[in-house]
């Protein structure tokens, strides 16, 4: 099941797709800026599944060149499922579009707000890590860099703060490590502009629409990472479009 860049498989119901578009409606993210990084999957999207995972481990995970992103099957967490998944794709946002100067930044704000710490903190080799993640992550985790780890999580909760307020005021109460400024994390993540495509600039009279196109998972371009705008559409092609639009409209 398709909707928009995602697409719905192992274990989705109808209620898990109603849940999840309610979800996903309510993260003010723009996803065209994900649709560079998922180019290289052939089914260009971000594959949801509901698992029986071991402890319950949710989770941001790569297959290749596919992207998953795992939630439980048990519905006793539906009610904490909107959150794990909007901070799941804030872990995808973080790696997918920011560069170097971009997590500098949030790093900076992250250390200067006391969000950034909470009351029942833990040490890790000696670093500050928050404790839901040595219970549920001990072992994958004990050889990582646990501050690094803080860092990625504390993105991923403002992420949530900053474009899905609405799961954030209901949820907040989980994790309390993310910046309140969360004006300057909407503007650093999205400062700077990604082309979806390399031949359609950001003058091109027709770039929004065709972004748009994109993002809805009406057309997908080709692998070199063009659009080829001024390319004419077959008649098999607009069959295709037309074809995804109705299961859209369907969905």
């Amino acid at each position: 099941m398709r909707a928009g860049i995602f697409e719905l498989r192992d274990g989705v119901t109808p209620e898990r797709a109603a849940r999840f578009a309610d979800t996903i409606a309510q993260i003010g993210y723009p996803w065209r800026r994900l649709l560079p990084r998922l180019r290289r999957d052939p089914d260009q999207a971000v594959v949801v599944k509901w698992d029986a995972l071991d402890q319950n481990t949710t989770g941001l995970y790569y297959s290749g060149n596919r992207v998953e992103i795992h939630l439980s099957e048990e519905d006793r967490h539906a009610d904490s499922e909107p959150f794990v998944l909007a901070h799941e794709i804030g872990h995808l946002v973080d790696d997918a579009t920011l560069i170097g100067e971009d997590r500098r930044a949030l790093i900076g704000l992250f250390h200067a707000s006391p969000e950034t710490y909470r009351r029942d903190e833990t040490y890790l080799n000696g670093v500050i890590i928050e404790w839901a993640h040595i219970h549920e992550h001990s072992e994958q985790w004990r050889s990582a860099n646990p501050y690094l780890h803080r860092i990625n999580e504390a993105y991923a909760d403002a992420f949530v703060a900053a474009f899905a307020p609405t799961i954030w005021d209901r949820d907040y109460h989980r994790f309390t490590h993310a910046t309140s400024d969360t004006a300057e994390v909407r503007r650093l993540t999205l400062e700077r502009d990604i082309m979806v495509f390399t031949d359609v600039p950001a003058d091109h009279p027709h770039r929004e629409g065709i972004e748009r196109a994109a993002e809805l998972g009406l057309v997908q371009g080709y692998p070199d990472g063009t659009f080829r705008p001024e390319q004419p559409v077959s008649r098999g092609q607009l069959a295709t479009i037309l074809m995804r639009r109705h299961r859209r409209t369907d969905a």
